[in-house]
């Protein structure tokens, strides 16, 4: 349990991660949102893992809403820095990194 922005794993690549969970507060939506979280390699935006469609559900602009996705089994093909993006109705929100070293 705990707040982690790199990942140092003990063998070789691709590193597995067994699974983490992605949290969020958001605020200022409105009505049922789809979402999905996906992770990409920084360097190229190669595609490597990502959520199933999910929903967040704004009963008003002035609830603040937390979206937590566990990601599961997550293969990191290399060391470096990924990207993971929050995507809302299709459109890129936010991101953070996470540093595989």
């Amino acid at each position: 349990m705990g707040i982690f922005d790199s990942i140092r794993p003990q063998g070789g690549y691709p590193h597995i991660h067994s699974s983490f969970v992605v949290f969020a507060r958001l605020a200022q939506g409105l009505g049922t949102i789809p979402f999905r979280v996906d992770i990409r390699f920084a360097a190229s935006g190669q595609f490597v893992a990502g959520s199933l469609v999910q929903h967040l559900v704004f009963p008003d602009r002035d609830t603040i809403v937390n979206m937590a996705v566990t990601m599961k089994g997550v293969s990191f093909p290399q060391p470096g820095i990924f990207l993971v993006e929050l995507l809302l109705d299709n459109q890129w929100v936010a991101d953070t990194t996470v540093e595989l070293k």
